[in-house]
């Protein structure tokens, strides 16, 4: 537990507690109380919050929530939630919200629902007036809005009104959408008596759309007037030349730093492979490690509608085929993948800008492992293995002696018979104390297939068994030569052809 305090007296304080849960995976979690008190002697503002932070290495997931209690502006009470989700492991995300999210928006999985951040102007419920709001910011949107509320009653009559908006802008590419609402009705008892309303929308900016409907009521009577404009003209996408891919890619293919040299999984590792001095940025393949090449300027085995804000001039579409090693073929081979933004490869309508994730795995390069790579033993090197000794004795000094080479036979031996030869777990594991608690179960990645919007019958001619991007990019190219309507869901929902 921790207290912390600022200002005398104590204008913010801080009630804190630290919670740590070992061994692997590891759980840091931090729950307290903030306390603001302003100004110091007639306070205006009070504002407490409660908050949890969670940062769990096992999901990687950091999640924080709060909520506000108790808390109050100038005698009326202030009430709101806050949440935030960053996901940094295989399907990185991000989301804060400080209120809520825009209607339209589709929360990321596991979001919660949010109270508005809102205020009550009033001594009672008679007469009221109530604000609302919320600001939220995602990976690729910004979205805020508010809403106030008016409510007065006398001798059986009663006043509503309201005036509210949501706005949701979309930074790539860049569009909006505006909702608002406004109105005001008289009321005897639950019975309407008259009333004005005004609702719309507005989306841009090539081109602006406005839709909406304004509405009269008295008595019995209903009026209303719908309008639908589109002002502005259309403007293309500003006249950038085509750009081939290739060349980019090429670059990346080529730069040093897309490549990496890592352990075989599983693998022990006994030594470590270092460079010569005078080559520092010379990548070396450990002989039982592999090779792993993981670009992100263009996704592998991908039909490419543009290239960021390029059209595209030459081939749209780039796989691997074979992987040179040397003069020949290496024997076997693999595909990784890597978090590319579907927007910058494919043409998304609205709806998909705000539906799609922000990221999909795509395959971003090949793993070779050293296997494959035939080394000629004339260009095997060998080096001697000598050992260092230092005495520490009185008074703790350390005196070193000689280097010296042990007997190749006893090296061998020793590798054979020795206590790393022979343990059963090996690396830091070996070394580390057992966790006490079963593997559990592990998810595999959730796959997607195209089905019929009817009778979810796969349509596997499309696509079955694939990545979310990969069902979307086939179900639209497929769309048209298809008789039925079709759309992506989970693989585990379809019925069969």
């Amino acid at each position: 537990m921790a207290l912390i305090e600022w200002g005398t007296p104590a204008l913010l304080t801080i009630e804190l507690a630290v919670v740590l849960e070992v061994p692997a995976p590891v759980v840091l979690v931090l729950i307290g109380t903030a306390t603001v008190e302003l100004p110091e002697d007639v306070p205006i503002v009070k504002l407490k919050v409660d908050v949890v932070g969670v940062l769990d290495y096992g999901r990687s997931l950091l999640a924080v929530d709060a909520s506000l209690r108790d808390s109050s502006v100038a005698g009326f009470p202030l009430v709101g939630d806050l949440a935030m989700r960053f996901g940094f492991g295989a399907d990185p995300s991000f989301a804060l919200a400080i209120g809520g999210l825009h209607p339209h928006f589709e929360p990321p999985p596991g979001f919660p629902t949010l109270r508005r951040v809102s205020v009550a102007l009033g001594s009672g419920d008679n007469p009221r007036i109530a604000i609302e709001g919320y600001l939220a910011v995602t990976s690729n949107s910004l979205q805020f809005g508010a809403k106030a509320e008016l409510y007065a009653a006398t001798a059986g009559f009663s006043v509503k009104g309201w005036l509210g908006f949501d706005a949701l802008f979309i930074r790539q590419p860049f569009s909006f959408r505006i909702d608002f609402s406004a109105g005001m009705g008289l009321y005897h008892g639950s019975s309407r008596i008259a009333g004005i309303t005004v609702t719309g929308t507005l989306t841009g900016p090539n081109p602006f759309h406005a839709w909406g409907k304004g509405s009269i009521s008295f008595l019995f009577f209903d009026v209303s007037v719908p309008f639908d404009r589109t002002f502005g003209a259309r403007r293309p996408d500003p006249e950038l030349p085509p750009l081939d891919p290739w060349a980019p890619l090429a670059d990346a293919i080529a730069a040093a730093w897309n490549w990496s040299s890592e352990p075989r999984p599983g693998a022990t590792v006994g030594v470590t492979v270092r460079g010569p001095d005078e080559v520092p940025d010379l990548l070396l393949l450990h002989p039982g490690g592999v090779a792993t090449l993981r670009q992100k300027v263009v996704p592998f085995d991908r039909t490419l509608e543009k290239f960021g804000a390029y059209a595209i001039s030459g081939p749209n579409r780039f796989g691997i085929t074979d992987v040179l090693v040397g003069d020949g073929l290496a024997g076997s081979w693999t595909t990784v993948t890597d978090h590319f933004a579907p927007g910058d490869f494919e043409e998304l309508s609205e709806a998909e800008q705000i539906s799609r994730d922000s990221f999909e795995d795509m395959v971003a390069g090949v793993r070779v492992g050293a296997d494959t790579v035939d080394a000629p033993l004339a260009e095997l090197k060998t080096a001697p293995l000598e050992y260092e000794t230092r005495i520490i004795d009185a008074p703790w000094r350390a005196r070193p002696q000689p280097p010296f080479a042990l007997d190749r036979r006893v090296q061998l031996a020793a590798g054979l018979t020795g206590s790393f030869a022979t343990i059963t777990v090996r690396g830091r594991s070996a070394f580390a104390r057992d966790d006490g608690r079963n593997a559990g179960v592990a998810l595999a990645p959730e796959l997607y297939a195209v089905a019929t919007t009817g009778t979810l019958t796969a349509v596997p001619d499309v696509a079955a068994g694939v990545t979310k991007g990969v069902a979307h990019l086939a179900a639209k190219h497929a769309a048209a030569g298809v008789a039925v309507g079709v759309q992506v869901v989970p693989a585990h929902e379809v019925g069969a052809g």
